[in-house]
């Protein structure tokens, strides 16, 4: 005797991490976001929306874009804009490259930038 198996129906759709949380945990988030944003700039010592992106620069604004991402909820929509990061679609893969990453191929100051971003989230 064979059972199938009938699909549970979902009673809700699923809802983007957008819209999950209220209106000042987004503005908290997102007060963050731009926190991270003003560190990273003294850490590396230029402004991510002034300068254009040079030869190399691309790991420093993976480095930032996974801190921001790490400790913060804030669309990838954001991060890209807030660092320049042609096309945001992209924002994701370059967050989860450098994620994965070990710091052996990093310029010195993006492997002290992530040591020290890993030990400040709780």
């Amino acid at each position: 005797m064979t059972r199938t198996l009938e699909p549970v129906a979902r009673e809700e759709p699923r809802e983007s991490r957008n819209y999950r949380s209220s209106a000042t945990i987004r503005d908290h988030h997102t007060r963050r976001g731009q926190e991270i944003l003003e560190e990273a700039e003294r850490h590396f010592a230029r402004r991510w929306r002034s300068c254009a992106v040079k030869r190399g620069d691309w790991r420093t604004r993976e480095a930032v874009a996974w801190a921001v991402w790490r400790e913060t909820i804030v669309p990838q929509k954001w991060i890209a804009e807030a660092l320049g990061q042609k096309p945001a679609a992209n924002a994701n893969q370059h967050i989860r490259r450098f994620a994965r990453e070990s710091e052996g191929p990093f310029p010195v100051r993006v492997r002290k930038w992530k040591r020290k971003r890993s030990r400040n989230v709780a």
